[in-house]
């Protein structure tokens, strides 16, 4: 079973809508979602470390904005890109035991 459909069941066993449409968005928009999905951790880890790490009392959002479109771009567009697509095509898309080891 996918890790969508995995998502779904556990979504509709427990009324959890949210997940529902966040797992709908992302079989319908991959990249959209991806590159949205990334850039608001991206930035909400850069504000939580100006925040708490670094104790700024005011937070920098110029660099915010960056780590975000950082996080955007690569961790969910080129990430996206090269484990779904490039590896998928190379390795195949099973998941069992053997083609792990091999």
């Amino acid at each position: 079973m996918s890790q969508q459909k995995n998502m779904a069941a556990f979504a509709s066993q427990r009324g959890l809508w949210l997940v529902r449409a966040y797992g709908g968005l992302t079989e319908r928009n991959p990249w959209s979602m991806a590159f949205a999905t990334c850039t608001g951790k991206g930035m909400l880890a850069d504000a939580m470390s100006q925040s708490v790490i670094e104790s700024k009392e005011e937070i920098d959002w110029h660099r915010n904005l960056v780590f975000g479109f950082y996080g955007g771009w690569y961790c969910g567009w080129f990430q996206h890109f090269l484990y779904n697509i490039v590896y998928t095509r190379m390795f195949g898309a099973e998941t069992t035991v053997f083609i792990a080891l091999c």
